[in-house]
């Protein structure tokens, strides 16, 4: 009776023993990697998750996916791939930075999947106001179908604000390593190494394009293609411009480098001169209304109170 008792229980220990041991991470051997990773590197090693940004469209991807598998829906998708919008949308998603996550397919699957949560959601609000239902429907999944490009348009402002923000010192930057003796290319990955952000995962692409066997003007043109930014085209521009001409390089970026600290001025003097203007809206819709509430509010109480 008791060996009936005790061999179960010695199998399952042993099973989960077995099963411990190959499937539980080991944190001290990855430290352990990581550590020693450290050392051939010019900065630590991230963690995969910081390594992949997430986008405002990632909780909705996956269900956009599902969708796009049923047969008159991928249809419409064709039709819309095929369409002049598609290519707007896909140098949009190139500029949002999330290009290795979201392909066009995906944000019209995005898009189709939010003009029918959006009409979903409307339903109630539209039998209960007792509106004409297929006009209300038809306008709601219309906003919902254009909603996704407003986020998108936000991203893509979001990202180009932060490059026009680091473009004046990545060109200090790059001015001091070629001026000590450095090529243009390990200038590049010099401020790759040493920085994070926006124009530093540009950079890298670049540089990658280049250690593929793409030209240097190639991998900068598409560069500037790919931010559709002032700012940067103009700096690409002149880096290919003294390229061709055999201008010095160390002259070029010394220059771009006080017209870039010029540029950054003129936009901050004109988001400045822009804020009062932004600021009016909520004043005068939110802020005014309850200042007045306030005031005035007391003598109307009292006029009533006294007839």
């Amino acid at each position: 009776m008791i060996d009936m008792i005790w061999q179960p229980i010695i199998s399952l220990t042993v099973f989960a023993v077995i099963f411990l041991a190959f499937n539980l991470r080991r944190p001290a051997v990855d430290r352990l990697v990581l550590r020693r990773l450290d050392k051939f590197t010019a900065r630590p090693i991230a963690a995969p998750e910081a390594l992949e940004p997430k986008s405002a469209f990632s909780p909705i991807i996956k269900p956009a996916r599902l969708l796009a598998e049923l047969r008159p829906i991928a249809y419409l998708l064709l039709f819309l791939i095929k369409s002049k919008q598609s290519t707007k949308i896909k140098k949009q998603i190139l500029a949002s930075g999330f290009a290795h996550r979201l392909s066009v397919r995906d944000y019209f699957s995005v898009k189709l999947l939010s003009a029918i949560l959006i009409s979903l959601a409307s339903m109630t609000f539209l039998l209960n106001t007792g509106a004409i239902l297929p006009l209300g429907l038809l306008v709601a999944a219309y906003g919902g179908f254009i909603f996704p490009d407003l986020i998108l348009s936000g991203m893509v402002e979001e990202r180009q604000t932060f490059i026009r923000r680091l473009l004046p010192d990545a060109i200090d930057i790059l001015v001091v390593g070629v001026e000590s003796g450095l090529g243009f290319e390990r200038a590049i990955r010099l401020y790759t190494e040493r920085f994070s952000g926006a124009l530093s995962e540009e950079f890298s692409k670049a540089l990658a394009e280049i250690d593929l066997g793409r030209t240097r003007r190639r991998a900068l043109t598409d560069l500037a293609t790919r931010n559709q930014l002032r700012e940067l085209n103009l700096f690409v521009s002149a880096v290919l411009q003294a390229e061709k001409l055999g201008t010095p390089l160390a002259v070029i970026l010394a220059i771009q480098s006080e017209e870039a600290r010029s540029r950054h001025r003129q936009w901050v003097q004109e988001v400045s001169a822009k804020a009062p203007i932004k600021i009016l809206f909520p004043l005068a819709g939110l802020i005014l209304p309850a200042l007045f509430g306030v005031l005035i509010g007391p003598v109307v109480i009292k006029m009533l109170a006294g007839g």
